[in-house]
C-alpha cells in the first residue's frame, strides 16, 4: 500500500451552498440513521511472554518511504519502534532497501546470496518466484506450523475473514500479514479543485467528455501544467471503470496480477488479460488523445502512485484519482479546497461494477527467515503486534505525542502527524510517529477523526456512481501453484518490462497508436509467451471453479 496523505486536524464546516449541477452533500454521520455496530472480537487466553527479562534482537529488511531520511535516519529511530522495544525488550535493526525501483531486484539478489536477515517485509510482492517457492527453498518458515504460539494473529485472520486470502494454493500461510480491520469495495474516486469549480460556475462532469472539457478550462483559465494527475502507472486509479467493460489495465512497476481479469462467462470463468482485449485500444486512444490536448505531461512518468502531499496547493493539477486521505489533505491547507465528484462514465449513466470486498490482508508484512536463530522469539515478536496493547501503539503511537484520548475515550491522532507544526508533511509524520508498513493489525480509520467533512462524505459520493451486483466468485482465492508460479514468473518478466516501455511510448505519442501499431502489440506479447501465462491463470480459475462447485 502507498503512503497516506495527510489529514486534518479538526472538521471544518461544509459551503454554505453548493453550485447548480454539484453532487448533492451527503449527510454527516450525525445526520444519519445509526449504523449497526460492528461485531465484538472473540477474546482469547493469551499471556505475553513480553517484557522479556534479558534483550533481544532481530533483524529485517524493509522498503521504507523514499524521502523520509531528510526527517529521520532509521526505522529504528521512530517514536513506534522506541517504544515498541520497550514495552517488548527485542531491538529490531532494519536494513532498508535502496529504492522502490529496485527493492525487487535487491530481494532476489538477497535470498540467491542465502544470507537473510531473520525478518523481511513485503516477500510476497518483491520475490518473484512467490511464497510456496520460498517455503520449498527453505527461505522462509510457514508460519502455520507456529500457530500455536500465534493466536492473536489466527484470531485476527479468522475474525476478519481472511484465512483463504492468507493460505497460498499449496496450503501454506508465509507471511504474517498486516491485517485490516475494516475493508472497502471503492476506496478512491474523482476529485476536483472544488474552490475553482465554484469559481468557474462549473456543472459535475458526467461523461469522460465533459471531465475532458472541463480540464481544459482548467488550463486556459488557471495555467495548470497537467490538470489532470496520472501516475507513472499511466492509469489513474477507478479512472476506468466508466468505460464499462470491467476490466482492470492497471499497469505498475511490477504489475503482479493487476491486469489479469475474470469474466463470468455461460457459468465458468474466463481469464482475460487486460492489455490484450480489444477495449485497450480505447483506453491507450483516450490517454493519447488527452495527452496531446495538454491535460497531463510527459512528466507523469515522474509521478508517484498517489500525488505528494505538498504539491496538493501547488497549482499544477486540478484533477485527482485520489483517496479520501489525499482529498483531506488538500482541504488541511485550505478549506474546501478539494471535493469529491461521482466517477465519470462514457453516457454519464451508472458504471456496473461487482461488490466484492477487497482483502482483509495486504502485502505488507514480515517473513520469518529460516536462518533465523530463534524462530519462536520471532514468531511471538510478530504476534504481539495482533495484541490490544500493540494495536493503540502501532496505530496512533504514544500517548501525549502521537494521540491523545477524546472526550468520547477515544484516541485521536494529534496535529504533531495531522497538520504538524514544523511544516512536515503527514506522509512522512505518520511514518515518524506511527506504524504503516511491517505486521500488525491495522486500524483503517485512525485518520477520519480528524477528517475534514469532504473527507467523510467522499466514500458516499463515489459510491453513488456505481450499481453493484453481487460477486460471481471470490477472486481472491484464485491461486497459483508453486509451480505454475515459477513458471509464470519466468515468461511474465520481461512481458512486464515490454509492456511498461510500450504503454508509455502509446501515450506519449513517441509510438503512434494505431489499430495496426495496438495489434503489433499484441502480437509481440504473444511471441513472449502471453498466452502460456494465460493458460496458467485458467487452470487456477478452472480448479477454484471445481472446488466451488464440489
Amino acid at each position: 500500500s502507498e503512503p497516506a496523505a495527510p489529514a486534518e486536524p479538526e472538521a471544518s464546516a461544509a459551503p454554505e451552498a453548493e453550485p447548480e449541477g454539484e453532487p448533492e452533500p451527503v449527510a454527516s454521520a450525525e445526520e444519519t440513521a445509526e449504523e449497526p455496530e460492528a461485531p465484538e472480537e472473540p477474546v482469547i487466553e493469551y499471556v505475553s511472554p513480553f517484557p522479556l527479562e534479558e534483550p533481544a534482537t532481530l533483524t529485517a529488511w524493509a522498503m521504507w518511504i523514499p524521502g523520509i531520511e531528510q526527517y529521520v535516519d532509521s526505522p529504528m529511530d521512530t517514536s513506534v519502534f522506541k517504544a515498541m522495544r520497550e514495552k517488548t525488550n527485542v531491538s529490531v535493526e532494519m536494513t532498508l532497501a535502496s529504492s522502490p525501483e529496485t527493492a525487487m531486484t535487491e530481494i532476489n539478489l538477497l535470498i540467491a546470496s542465502g544470507d537473510y536477515p531473520d525478518l523481511i517485509n513485503n516477500l510476497s510482492g518483491y520475490y518473484s518466484a512467490g511464497i510456496d517457492s520460498a517455503i520449498e527453498q527453505e527461505v522462509i518458515v510457514n508460519v502455520k506450523d507456529y500457530e500455536d504460539i500465534m493466536p492473536n494473529y489466527f484470531e485476527k485472520l479468522r475474525f476478519r475473514d481472511a484465512i483463504d486470502d492468507a493460505t497460498t494454493e499449496d496450503g501454506n500461510i508465509g507471511v504474517v500479514y498486516q491485517v485490516s480491520q475494516t475493508t472497502d469495495a471503492i476506496q478512491s474516486g474523482l476529485t476536483l479543485r472544488h474552490d475553482w469549480m465554484e469559481e468557474l460556475g462549473a456543472d459535475a462532469p458526467k461523461t469522460y467528455d465533459d471531465l475532458h472539457d472541463l480540464l481544459l478550462e482548467f488550463k486556459n483559465k488557471y495555467g495548470v501544467n497537467q490538470p489532470l494527475y496520472v501516475p507513472k502507472s499511466g492509469t489513474p486509479d477507478t479512472f476506468f471503470d466508466g468505460l464499462g467493460t470491467g476490466l482492470g489495465y492497471v499497469l505498475n512497476n511490477e504489475m503482479g496480477s493487476a491486469p489479469w481479469n475474470y469474466v463470468e462467462k455461460n457459468g465458468g470463468i474466463e481469464v482475460v488479460f487486460g492489455f490484450m482485449d480489444d477495449s485497450y485500444f480505447d483506453a491507450l486512444k483516450m490517454l493519447n488523445d488527452w495527452y496531446q490536448d495538454g491535460l497531463f505531461s510527459a512528466d507523469y512518468l515522474n509521478n508517484n502512485y498517489n500525488v505528494d502531499a505538498d504539491n496538493l496547493t501547488s497549482g499544477e493539477f486540478a484533477c485527482l484519482y485520489a483517496t479520501e486521505q489525499t482529498l483531506n489533505a488538500g482541504n488541511t491547507f485550505q478549506e474546501h479546497m478539494w471535493a469529491a465528484y461521482p466517477t465519470v462514465s462514457l453516457d454519464g449513466s451508472k458504471i456496473s461494477k461487482a461488490d466484492e470486498a477487497t482483502s482483509a490482508i495486504a502485502a505488507q508484512g514480515y517473513s520469518i527467515t529460516t536462518t533465523c536463530e530463534d524462530i519462536e522469539l520471532a514468531a511471538k515478536y510478530l504476534d504481539y503486534q495482533y495484541t490490544d496493547d500493540a494495536y493503540i501503539l502501532n496505530n496512533y503511537g504514544v500517548e501525549g505525542e502521537g494521540f491523545e484520548y477524546n472526550e468520547k475515550g477515544e484516541p485521536a491522532l494529534t496535529d504533531l502527524i495531522m497538520n504538524n507544526p514544523d511544516g512536515i508533511p503527514q506522509a512522512y509524520t505518520q511514518f515518524i510517529y506511527l506504524s504503516v508498513t511491517g505486521s500488525f493489525y491495522l486500524d483503517n480509520d485512525r485518520f477520519k477523526s480528524n477528517y475534514c467533512q469532504e473527507a467523510k462524505e467522499c466514500r458516499d459520493i463515489w459510491d453513488s456512481a456505481y450499481e453493484f451486483y453481487p460477486a460471481p466468485f471470490n477472486t481472491r482465492a484464485i491461486q497459483l501453484t508453486m509451480d505454475e508460479m515459477t513458471e509464470y514468473a519466468g515468461i511474465f518478466s520481461d512481458i512486464s518490462t515490454y509492456c511498461n516501455t510500450a504503454v508509455a511510448s502509446f501515450i506519449t505519442g513517441q509510438e503512434p497508436l494505431t489499430q495496426e501499431s495496438f495489434d503489433a502489440f499484441r502480437a509481440d506479447m504473444v511471441s513472449m509467451g502471453i498466452e502460456d501465462c494465460a493458460a496458467i491463470y485458467q487452470a487456477a480459475a478452472d480448479r477454484y471453479l471445481e472446488d466451488l462447485n464440489g
